[in-house]
């Protein structure tokens, strides 16, 4: 697994406290242009670093630049509050001592597409190891728009959801079967005691033959359900499992294998998280990283019905 990666997500703007009321991108009320309003208040934010103290994390915007669509952003986060010692990994000699109020910052991307009209934008986070500096990110961001009555709200589900079709549909990745586990309905079991009370959960495994007309039918209801928002699959009904219902059941989970290695996908409130690997142990430089991400983010505009034209994507 690479240790660098990235994730997407599709962001609206609202007024703040009234997320349905949703603004288009051209809205006079944005001055016409949602990339121009957001460039400034980035711009604003350069070297302006925050201190979380209920968290002990640093926060800073480093650059940005417009190109095209894009605002593409570096920025440096870290953590603080407690002494610490930097050391030369090749010699184990110590090079610094760091104080309790200072903090190591690592840097990272953040990319905004914002198109010239419509109501869906697109947010990428570069993801080093299992973390991204997203969330602060968008908390210094919605803290300035809120001055203004607006607010930026983020939605993964349908990133995500078109990330996993798209990993699901590889020619190496294959469908093996779900698993249903209940925990509150094992009286619908039948053992050999008359005691069932011992027993704190009853798993299923429904196993799916590659290539049949059940697997064909269980991939196409998955892609059904790309944006239908944080829901159950319903994944008993998918595989035709007679007599019981999903709500039998506390955990849904799709079982998939590649490369010989078992993946296992929790669904039961909704796609999971999905972090796009880039083939690389060392951090890609910025053109690298933009043309990394490029396919998967107009996949995803595409998706909210977008369709880029050429001059779309920041160089």
């Amino acid at each position: 697994m690479s240790a660098f990666g990235y994730r997407i997500s599709l962001f609206q703007l609202s007024v703040k406290g009234k997320p349905k009321d949703r603004y288009p991108f051209d809205h006079r009320a944005l001055g016409g242009s949602l990339l121009a309003l957001l460039e400034g208040e980035i711009k604003q934010m350069v070297n302006q670093g925050e201190a979380d103290d209920r968290k002990s994390t640093f926060f800073t915007v480093d650059t940005e630049r417009r190109d095209n669509w894009g605002l593409v952003t570096e920025v440096s986060g870290g953590v603080f509050g407690s002494e610490a010692r930097a050391v030369n990994v090749k010699s184990g000699q110590k090079t610094k001592d760091i104080l309790s109020d200072e903090a190591v910052l690592r840097g990272s991307r953040i990319v905004l597409i914002v198109p010239p009209s419509g109501d869906y934008g697109v947010i990428i986070s570069e993801v080093q190891g299992n973390a991204s500096l997203l969330s602060p990110f968008v908390n210094q961001l919605n803290f300035r728009l809120g001055l203004m009555n607006l607010r930026m709200h983020l939605e993964k589900d349908i990133a995500d959801g078109v990330a996993w079709m798209d990993y699901l549909n590889k020619p190496d990745v294959g469908i093996t079967g779900v698993e249903l586990v209940t925990k509150q309905s094992v009286d619908r079991t039948s053992f050999d005691f008359d005691d069932s009370s011992g027993v704190s959960g009853v798993r299923m495994f429904v196993g799916l033959a590659p290539g049949s007309g059940l697997a064909k039918k269980f991939a196409a209801s998955l892609k059904s359900m790309v944006g239908k928002g944080k829901q159950p699959f319903q994944l008993v009904g998918m595989v035709g499992l007679k007599d019981y219902t999903d709500s039998d059941f506390d955990e849904e989970k799709i079982i998939t294998v590649k490369d010989g290695q078992r993946r296992v996908l929790e669904v039961s409130h909704g796609w999971p998280r999905f972090v796009y690997p880039l083939d690389t142990n060392v951090r890609p430089l910025e053109q690298d990283f933009l043309k990394a991400i490029q396919s998967s983010v107009f996949t995803v505009l595409h998706e909210v019905g977008l369709t880029p034209t050429q001059g779309w994507f920041p160089k």
